[in-house]
């Protein structure tokens, strides 16, 4: 299946989702979301294998294990049973979203968007981030600094109190003083997300975010 992008039918099943996330309903609209969000999140994840595998060779290549269930997890899901988004996340081979850093898709009744960061902190990775980043902040400011870099936003929890030694300007120490982060590009629903061109969108984007991901998470050699 190539991707064509994603339909109206997808949006409007997402907003609907929202007032009747139940087990009648989703069962009553579940050809709409294989339909309009399944397969077309397989056919995107599908597509962007090459791009990802290029970026760390321990990215799980399988579609079904990098598009997420719509399913909550019902230890977390307090009654709610189905999320009202989807989800692509690209991490590696048997690690779970809140492990490891990892890129990902998103893609809700109103919005998209796409990044990399922690989906919850994980204190060694950032511990083993921050050192790297006192020998070699140059490299990092040299990856934020490549063109395109722009349409990224850092967000994320930072620590109260300032941890960043002086030598690091502000820049650099807004990275340090993060419990965990995300650097995301996000949008209203709009023209390219319903085309086939989101596919070039997301391959540049993630292009632009691989040095940044090898910096944070080096992949074995």
């Amino acid at each position: 299946m190539t991707f064509a992008g994603f339909t109206s039918e997808a949006f409007q099943f997402l907003l609907d989702i929202k007032f009747h996330n139940n087990r009648d309903w989703f069962e009553q609209n579940r050809e709409v979301y294989v339909r309009a969000l399944q397969k077309p999140c397989l056919a995107l994840a599908q597509a962007l294998v090459p791009t990802m595998l290029a970026i760390d060779p321990r990215y799980d290549p399988r579609p079904q294990r990098i598009v997420a269930r719509i399913h909550r997890d019902v230890r977390y899901s307090h009654g709610i049973p189905y999320k009202d988004y989807v989800f692509l996340s690209f991490k590696p081979a048997g690690a779970m979203n809140s492990q490891v850093l990892s890129c990902y898709f998103y893609l809700q009744y109103n919005a998209w968007g796409y990044g990399t960061g922690f989906y919850a902190p994980v204190r060694p990775a950032m511990e083993a981030f921050r050192a790297r980043l006192l020998r070699e902040g140059e490299a990092f400011r040299a990856a934020l600094s490549q063109p395109g870099m722009e349409r990224f936003q850092l967000s994320g929890e930072s620590y109260k109190k300032r941890r960043a030694p002086a030598s690091l300007d502000e820049a650099l120490a807004a990275w340090y003083d993060k419990k965990s982060f995300y650097l995301e590009c996000s949008h209203p629903v709009d023209d390219l997300v319903r085309s086939p061109a989101l596919v070039d969108e997301l391959t540049e984007g993630f292009g632009l975010l691989a040095p940044i991901v090898r910096f944070i998470a080096p992949p074995a050699l």
